[in-house]
């Protein structure tokens, strides 16, 4: 990581703590090269645990194969790529260029071809208006800025086909959940 910037990282580390009144994660660099690719590897979760997010996405949504799902800050495509082996076409976006590079890979590497990865900030995308489900998991909403949120919001409740499924995984900012959702964030060993 030869152009490593650690005024960015330490721009991040010295934010005041994260509180209701202060979520706002719109500073996050996500979108610069050196900062997705430290984060990728630590922004997962199990092959169970995905096979088990996509088991309940269609259950609850009572989604089918063939259908269009929408994947809002993808990462590193692991439920993309689940969904689209199920036989969904998936369009996963997100701002994080090396996210967006590893997910081609990997779809490339299993063979997948109805996964799309585009590489864009969700609120700017095009986004077209066939999407059976959209999903926004791993606390992804917390880097929107509130006027963001509404935005994405607003688009994607055009976005969808009726019924339109919407499925949004959020932080719960309790005092419990904040000191460990800010060591995610900051400490030594995961950023």
């Amino acid at each position: 990581m030869e152009n490593f910037d650690i005024e960015k990282i330490l721009k991040i580390a010295s934010r005041e703590l994260i509180t209701e009144n202060n979520c706002d994660f719109s500073d996050i660099p996500w979108e610069e090269d050196d900062f997705s690719l430290r984060i990728l590897p630590l922004a997962t979760r199990s092959r169970e645990q995905t096979i088990a997010e996509a088991d309940f996405i269609e259950r609850v949504c009572d989604i089918k194969p063939g259908m269009n799902l929408l994947d809002i800050a993808s990462g590193n495509g692991r439920l993309s790529i689940e969904f689209a082996t199920r036989g969904y076409n998936v369009t996963g976006i997100d701002k994080g260029l090396a996210a967006i590079d590893f997910s081609n890979k990997t779809a490339k590497l299993q063979n997948v071809h109805t996964a799309e990865f585009i590489h864009s900030n969700a609120v700017d995308a095009q986004i077209s208006e066939s999407y059976d489900c959209a999903i926004i998991i791993f606390g992804a909403m917390a880097n929107f800025t509130h006027d963001e949120a509404l935005k994405l919001i607003g688009k994607l409740s055009t976005s969808l086909v009726p019924p339109g499924y919407l499925i949004i995984e959020l932080c719960c900012l309790t005092d419990n959940v904040t000191c460990v959702y800010q060591e995610w964030y900051f400490s030594d060993t995961r950023l």
